[in-house]
Order: structure tokens, then C-alpha cells, then sequence
């Protein structure tokens, strides 16, 4: 299994051993502001006019002036400056995405029933109007396994994995 990798430089003041400068991407830059939209966020707001000199602080200012410009059009840096409650747990990244995979096309599965099925003398098609996501679901109008593959096209004829709604994804715009 092929890990996650990122690339991150960073421009240092060796003598006095802090970063001057750094360039990251996306995931990593949404990933930062995830960890700042968590309840910590608010930590920093209280503690950062208390000399505080942890690398969260100097986070926390960086986005403080970072222009609204690079932010997603539904977000803004009040929601990870000042977070009122903690984010869905299902937001947020434990880890930066997995990109290997953006190549393959999407596959969903449908059922290939095409006969009746029903109980008692009563017995109707298969609507066959149900998708999944893997091959093992069950049909939920005749229980039979859906295994009829189907690939997912989007508007614009490609199918591959990368939707318009996923580059709307995260705090800030991919450039």
C-alpha cells in the first residue's frame, strides 16, 4: 500500500532556526486549518496575547491575515479563528487524502435482476432504480446482490474521480 505523500518547502533563518517562509499544497493548508477549527482554535485565541510563542500562535496569526481571497466561497477565517462549537467529526481529516487513486474512474453497482420477485402470488419487476458503491449491497426492492457494474460520467464526459464538489472541499482554494 502506497502512503500519502506531500511535498512541503520551507525557506529557514539558520542562525536563528525558524521558518522565514513555506509553500505547501491544498490538503496540506486545509489540513492546518482543520486542526485550528477544533476547539484548540479558541485556546489560542485566549493564550496568544500571553506571549505565547508556540507555533499554533504563529498559525493562528497567519490565517488572522491571510486575504479572503483564498478562501472557499462558503467558508471564512472567523469559523477557524473563532470556532463556536466543534466541527462534524466526519469533516475532519485525520490524515491528508489519498490521491493515488484519482486517476480511476468511479464504479458503482446496480442490481441485474431482471426477473420478478415477490411472495404470495404477488410479484413484481425489479426496478432496478437502486446504485451502490461496492458490489456487495443488497437490492433494496428484491435482496439480490448488485453486481451489474456501472462507471460514473459527469457532466462534463469525463470518469474520473475528481467532482466539482470535491474541489469545494476544505478552508481554502486550491491555486
Amino acid at each position: 500500500m502506497e502512503t500519502a505523500k506531500i511535498t512541503l518547502k520551507l525557506l529557514i533563518h539558520k542562525t536563528e532556526g525558524r521558518v522565514l517562509f513555506a509553500e505547501a499544497g491544498k490538503d496540506f493548508v486545509d489540513f492546518l486549518f482543520y486542526i485550528l477549527s477544533l476547539p484548540i482554535g479558541s485556546v489560542v485565541n485566549l493564550l496568544r496575547n500571553k506571549n505565547m510563542v508556540w507555533c499554533l500562535g504563529d498559525l493562528y496569526q497567519s490565517i488572522e491575515t491571510l486575504s479572503e481571497t483564498y478562501m472557499q466561497s462558503n467558508k471564512n477565517k472567523n469559523s477557524v479563528l473563532n470556532p463556536k462549537s466543534p466541527p462534524c467529526p466526519n469533516e475532519i481529516p485525520l490524515s491528508l487524502p489519498d490521491h493515488s487513486n484519482d486517476t480511476k474512474p468511479r464504479k458503482f453497482y446496480t442490481c441485474t435482476n431482471n426477473g420478478y420477485y415477490g411472495q404470495g402470488g404477488c410479484y413484481t419487476r425489479c426496478p432496478r432504480s437502486h446504485v451502490a458503491d461496492t458490489p456487495s449491497r443488497s437490492c433494496p426492492s428484491c435482496n439480490e446482490t448488485m453486481t451489474g457494474e456501472m462507471t460514473f460520467v459527469s457532466a462534463d464526459g469525463t470518469s474520473t474521480m475528481t467532482t466539482a464538489a470535491d474541489a469545494e472541499k476544505g478552508f481554502v482554494k486550491g491555486v
